[in-house]
C-alpha cells in the first residue's frame, strides 16, 4: 500500500562542530512522536567524515522502521566547500538538503539543534492536511517562528517577518522553485544565509505560500551558531501533549 502523499522525507542538516547537538535532536525527534520513524530520514553532514556521528542507533532506543542515512561530501566538494566562509556553507549545505530527496516526495528540511514537542509529527500532519485543503500544493509550513502570530493553529507567516530554517515543510512544488531561485542566486554571486533565500522566493514568487504552526512544534535550542549568528527561540513553543 502506497503511503499518503502528505508524509515526507526527512532531512537533518548537521555538521561536526562544538558544542554537538545532532544525537539529542534525532533522540527528541523520535522519542516525541514514534510515528517519524516511519518516513526516511538523511543527515545532510557539511563535510567528509562522519565520525562525529558515531553509531546512530545508540544515542535513540526508539530505532526508526525507515534508515537514517549519512550523506557526506567528496574530497572534491569538502575543498571547495572550505573555500567559501560559514554562511554560504549553510545556504550550500541547504541545497544540498533541498536536491537530494525523492523529487516527488515532500521534505520536511530540519537543523541539527532543536527540540520537538510531544506528538509533533501528527500535529504537523494535520496542519499539511488543512493546507492542502484550504490553498492547494503549493505552500511552506514553518514548525517554528521567532515571532508570535494571534491566528493559530495556522498563521499566515509574513515573509518580512520570517527567520529560522530550523524546521520547513515543503510541497514539491514549493521546494522546486526554492530550488531554481537558489540556483539562479548562486550562479550571480548572490547566494544569502539559507533563510533569507526562503524569505526573498517567498517575496518573489506569486504563488508559494507560507505559513507557521501557531503554536511552535519546534524549539531552538543552539545557543552556539554554526555562523555567529544571534540566538533566537520561539516564544509560543510548550513541551507538552
Amino acid at each position: 500500500m502506497n503511503a499518503p502523499h502528505w508524509l515526507p522525507t526527512l532531512a537533518v542538516s548537521t555538521c561536526d562542530r562544538q558544542p554537538q547537538y545532532v544525537h539529542d535532536m534525532l533522540l527528541s525527534l523520535y522519542s516525541k512522536d514514534l510515528a517519524a520513524g516511519s518516513v526516511p530520514n538523511r543527515l545532510v553532514v557539511c563535510g567528509p567524515d562522519t565520525r562525529f556521528l558515531g553509531d546512530i542507533s545508540s544515542v535513540t532506543p526508539f530505532a526508526p522502521r525507515s534508515p537514517v542515512v549519512a550523506e557526506t561530501l567528496d574530497a572534491e566538494q569538502w575543498a571547495f566547500m572550505q573555500k567559501q566562509d560559514m554562511k554560504r556553507r549553510v545556504a550550500r549545505n541547504f541545497m544540498r538538503l533541498l536536491a537530494g530527496c525523492d523529487m516527488s516526495r515532500r521534505l520536511l528540511a530540519l537543523q541539527d539543534d532543536i527540540a520537538f514537542t510531544s506528538g509533533w509529527f501528527g500535529k504537523m500532519l494535520l496542519l499539511v492536511q488543512q493546507l492542502e485543503a484550504d490553498v492547494g500544493n503549493n505552500f511552506i509550513l514553518s514548525l517554528y517562528a521567532s515571532a508570535r502570530f494571534k491566528d493559530g493553529p495556522l498563521a499566515p507567516y509574513d515573509p518580512h517577518r520570517f527567520f529560522g530554517n530550523q524546521a520547513l515543510y515543503f510541497t514539491p512544488t514549493a521546494r522546486d522553485g526554492l530550488m531554481a531561485y537558489m540556483a539562479i542566486a548562486e550562479r550571480e554571486g548572490k547566494l544569502a544565509p539559507d533563510d533569507m533565500m526562503v524569505k526573498g522566493y517567498v517575496l518573489a514568487s506569486a504563488s508559494t505560500k507560507l505559513f507557521a504552526a501557531n503554536p511552535s512544534l519546534v524549539q531552538h535550542v543552539g545557543e552556539c551558531s554554526a555562523i555567529e549568528d544571534r540566538f533566537h527561540r520561539s516564544p509560543t513553543f510548550r513541551d507538552a501533549p
